[in-house]
């Protein structure tokens, strides 16, 4: 049997001791009295059903309850008609999930069974701001105080999408300072709108299944291509500053969809053998090279052979600021950027340990006793401290924090990032991709058909530049062995 489409065409019927009373928020109220209600209406063949949602207590909050307190949502604290409008669009997506339903006093309902769940609220607007609706007449003598949802099934008219559903929850549950997936300012080739997911979460996917994200899993992260299975690669580190950012972005209720596609693509233009790979092509790049514009080239006209993914400019915005220089206009995107502060310094000492070069102790005693002794107790130190200073859409430490993380990645940078034991493979990165560099430059017809397109259309340099930086460790190293080291004679 098809499930009956909800047309939710009523309101949420707020019914308090007076008119007065209803319109001034926290104003005190007898929740002793009776009341009366009376419905006027017109139209015929249909079902109108009752359901209390929420009781008001005599200082005028309301306080969810029934098969509603199961629902990660907010009762609006004032008046304001877009809190109410947020509120109805959000108890409206959870009635097109949890499908049709019985009034109250029925079984009470799962709020996280999905579709097909016992319960269904369905609401439609706010008579307590909208007084002269067609559908109700509300008479003065009322004075019971608790909330109502009055709606109306019918088989034919508008079902909202998922995608719908998802926007109208972001706009309940999100902070005010959260980027709202309907609010993005857009593609550079418009879409339509996928009926299941948010542009954010296409975004995603999209990053996910593209190739240069596939690749990050041979590009080196701090030690070139180790031995150890636990020693970070680009795409572990990717994933952990993936984990970090959405960790932070769900404490401060931002958009955990567009913090994950930022953090997902942030690192797609990387170089092979890490830092050291970016350093030789910044120095034979005409114009110099850096991999957060290369990632967002990835992003912009790489990936599917000259199409791009067509992400939205909130992604494409995280993805170009997220290492330094001027901050992401998105508060998800400034996230980001600090959960890859993080992760690359906790997690680059894990591995210098690990590998032999650092020992734990020698590690500053002045940011120690501020971040903590072990990773674990570092990491969680600065993302409860971030969580805890940062506020109206600004993305911040504490000073002691702030100061102590300094400290901890100058120690770094003058230690481990230099060790000669460590790096000392990093000389031969800069020989390998310098004579790469020549010899495409010199006959680019070695390069893939696209990357001739490149040459033509850009120049050599431009394309050889996009060919090296795509490349993986283990596939520079076997082209650079192809190209230059004598191969054995294969006798037929």
């Amino acid at each position: 049997m098809k499930r009956k489409l909800l047309c939710l065409l009523l309101s949420m019927l707020l019914v308090t001791t007076t008119a007065q009373a209803a319109e001034k928020p926290n104003a005190a109220v007898d929740t002793s009295r009776s009341c009366t209600l009376t419905l006027q209406y017109a139209a015929s063949g249909q079902t109108v059903r009752l359901y209390r949602a929420a009781d008001i207590s005599s200082n005028g909050r309301y306080t969810l309850c029934g098969a509603f307190v199961g629902y990660g949502i907010f009762m609006p604290a004032g008046n304001g008609q877009a809190e109410w409008d947020a509120l109805r669009d959000t108890l409206l997506a959870y009635a097109g999930r949890a499908g049709g339903g019985a009034p109250h006093g029925s079984q009470r309902a799962n709020p996280r069974r999905g579709r097909g769940g016992n319960f269904c609220p369905a609401v439609c607007g706010v008579l307590n701001f909208c007084k002269k609706s067609k559908f109700f007449q509300q008479k003065k003598s009322v004075s019971r105080t608790f909330v109502v949802f009055i709606s109306r099934e019918q088989k034919r008219g508008h079902t909202m999408t998922i995608r719908e559903e998802t926007e109208a929850i972001e706009r309940q549950t999100l902070s005010r300072y959260a980027t709202l997936s309907e609010n993005s300012l857009g593609r550079r080739v418009p879409l339509e709108p996928d009926p299941i997911r948010p542009c954010f979460q296409r975004d995603r996917d999209r990053i996910l299944h593209c190739k240069a994200f596939r690749r990050l899993k041979q590009k080196t992260q701090v030690f070139l291509s180790p031995e150890g299975d636990h020693y970070r690669t680009r795409l572990t580190h990717t994933l952990e500053v993936s984990q970090i950012a959405r960790t932070i972005s769900r404490a401060l209720r931002l958009n955990e969809d567009l913090t994950e596609a930022i953090a997902l693509g942030h690192d797609l233009g990387h170089t092979p053998f890490g830092h050291a790979g970016e350093r030789a092509l910044n120095r034979l790049c005409p114009g110099g090279f850096s991999h957060y514009r290369q990632s967002l080239r990835v992003v912009d006209y790489l990936e599917r052979d000259g199409q791009g993914l067509d992400l939205t400019w909130e992604v494409r915005n995280g993805i170009v600021t997220h290492t330094s220089g001027a901050w992401a206009r998105t508060p998800e995107g400034c996230v980001v950027r600090r959960a890859d502060h993080i992760a690359f310094l906790n997690h680059d000492i894990e591995d210098a340990i690990t590998a032999g070069v650092l020992d734990a102790r020698q590690l500053p005693p002045e940011a120690v006793a501020v971040l903590g002794h072990t990773k674990s107790e570092r990491i969680t130190t600065m993302i409860t401290d971030l969580v805890a200073h940062s506020g109206s859409g600004k993305i911040n430490f504490s000073l002691e924090v702030e100061a102590a993380y300094a400290v901890l990645k100058d120690f770094m940078y003058a230690t481990v990032y230099v060790d000669k034991e460590a790096k000392r493979e990093e000389k031969k990165v800069d020989k390998l991709i310098s004579e790469l560099y020549a010899r495409l430059c010199d006959e680019p017809a070695l390069m893939p058909n696209f990357y001739m397109q490149i040459a033509y259309n850009e120049g050599v340099d431009r394309a050889v530049t996009d060919y090296i930086s795509g490349m993986s460790d283990e596939f520079a190293t076997r082209l650079f062995e192809e190209l230059f080291v004598p191969q054995k004679w294969k006798v037929l």
